[in-house]
C-alpha cells in the first residue's frame, strides 16, 4: 500500500496531472518495472486511468472513483504527517486545531522553501474560534497570517479561479478535517 500512496501523493498538487510510468519511477526513485506493477494494480482497481500518448501511457487520477478520492485523502493525511516533523509547524497546528475545523498551510512552508524570516500562511476553513486562534497567533514567535473562510466560500473561490485559492490548491498541507477539503478539491477538478 505504501508505494501506491507514494504514487497518489505525486498528484496532490494537481489531481488532473498526467504522469508517465518513467516519470513516476524517476520521482519516486524506484525501478520502472516496480512502478509499472503498482500502476497496473491501481488501473485494475480503476483508481488511476491512462491515456496513450504515442507509444507511452500517461496516468491520471480517476476522478469518478470513490477509491481514488479516499486514497487522495490518505495521501493528504500522510503529507500532513510528514510536515508535523517540523517542530515549529507541529506546535502551531497542535495549538490551533482544537479551535478550528480545517487548517490549510500554504506558501513557503507548504513548499519547503521557508527561510528564517518567512511568515506562516494559513487558511482556516469551516468553524473556528477566532478569538482563541488570535491569542495563539500573538504568542507565536514568527508572523502568522490567517485567512478565515467557510467551506462554501472556499469552493466558490476555486470556481472563480481566485489567485489565492489556486495558490492553495497547488501547494497545500491540510490538517483537521482533511476529508472536507479533499471533497472541495475533488469536485473542483471534476468540473
Amino acid at each position: 500500500m505504501s508505494k501506491k500512496i507514494d504514487i497518489i501523493s505525486l498528484y496532490l498538487d494537481d489531481y488532473k496531472k498526467h504522469l508517465s510510468g518513467r516519470e513516476i519511477a524517476r520521482i519516486l526513485k524506484i525501478n520502472p518495472q516496480t512502478a509499472l506493477n503498482h500502476l497496473n494494480g491501481l488501473v485494475d482497481k480503476k483508481i488511476i486511468i491512462f491515456e496513450k500518448k504515442g507509444k507511452n501511457k500517461e496516468y491520471i487520477i480517476n476522478l469518478t472513483s470513490q477509491k481514488a478520492r479516499i486514497l487522495l485523502e490518505i495521501a493528504e493525511e500522510c503529507s500532513s504527517l510528514k510536515k508535523l516533523d517540523k517542530k515549529e509547524i507541529s506546535l502551531l497546528i497542535k495549538e490551533i486545531l482544537p479551535f478550528a475545523e480545517s487548517v490549510v498551510l500554504f506558501g513557503s512552508f507548504a513548499k519547503d522553501r521557508e527561510k528564517s524570516d518567512s511568515d506562516i500562511d494559513l487558511v482556516i476553513a469551516g468553524k473556528a474560534d477566532k478569538e482563541e486562534i488570535g491569542k495563539i497567533k500573538k504568542r507565536h514567535p514568527r508572523q502568522v497570517n490567517i485567512e478565515y473562510i467557510s467551506y462554501k466560500d472556499f469552493a466558490s473561490s476555486l470556481k472563480k479561479k481566485k489567485a489565492l485559492a489556486l495558490e492553495i490548491l497547488n501547494a497545500h498541507i491540510i490538517f483537521g478535517n482533511v476529508s472536507k477539503i479533499v471533497d472541495i478539491y475533488f469536485q473542483w477538478y471534476k468540473r
